[in-house]
């Protein structure tokens, strides 16, 4: 479904107002209500308890029905374990799993909130190009996202790679991706930056073909999204 906000131009300068509605959402928003506004997954998933995959995704439904599942609930969990082609994987638990299959699962539960805002840390640091680009476009096209907001240690995307060539310009907008853009962002990724370029520019084309706008900015600082509503680029 599609939520509430406005599209933006893909400049750090149009993230602005995404930063302050976030904000607000965080601040205003009663504790009891902001499960239901908002999903966060978050790098480090790891769970004591043994669940099966079918169970994990349907924790996303606790905000809307608190252990009582209803048939939107239930109806909402099979079609995050089929957006994710988790079907087959839906009786299995998940310690049986690989690391990009259970990266998966995790990202079909956050789905399965149905929230407005969806906030994942390196949702892609287990999966493979291939697996990357259908995920990135599964969660833009079925979340109906206005905006995807990337936070990088590079801030955005360079004719070179800043770090070894100076002469390197950033480009604030892109309007197009081509194969002249593709190929300025190869090989950027530093140990900060698990996905590199090559991989942001794939979450560019999967949010472009869902209509949803992207923009880069640095999350290599405290407070990023704060420091992104300052000015930062």
């Amino acid at each position: 479904r599609r939520s509430r906000h406005y599209l933006y131009e893909t400049t750090v300068g149009a993230g602005l107002p995404i930063v302050q509605t976030l904000r607000g959402l965080i601040t205003r928003t009663p504790t009891a209500d902001l499960a239901r506004r908002l999903a966060i997954l978050g790098q480090n998933t790891g769970i004591a308890s043994r669940l099966r995959v079918r169970e994990l995704v349907s924790f996303g439904r606790w905000p809307h029905c608190h252990g009582r599942p209803t048939p939107r609930d239930r109806s909402a969990v099979a079609a995050a374990l089929q957006m994710f082609d988790l079907e087959p994987l839906a009786d299995r638990f998940l310690d049986e799993l690989s690391g990009g299959q259970a990266q998966r699962a995790h990202v079909a539960m956050t789905v399965a909130q149905e929230t407005d805002w969806l906030l994942l840390d390196e949702p892609l640091n287990n999966l493979d190009l291939a697996h990357a680009r259908s995920l990135l476009a599964q969660v833009a096209g079925m979340a109906g996202a206005d905006v995807l907001l990337l936070l990088s240690d590079v801030d955005g995307l360079y004719t070179a790679n800043p770090r070894v060539d100076p002469g390197a310009r950033h480009l604030a907008t892109v309007a197009k991706i081509t194969p002249e853009i593709e190929a300025m962002a190869g090989g950027t990724g530093t140990t900060l930056s698990s996905g590199g370029m090559r991989t942001k520019i794939l979450a560019a084309k999967a949010a472009v073909r869902a209509g949803c706008a992207m923009a880069i900015s640095t999350g290599d600082v405290n407070r990023p999204l704060a420091a992104l509503e300052a000015g930062a680029t």
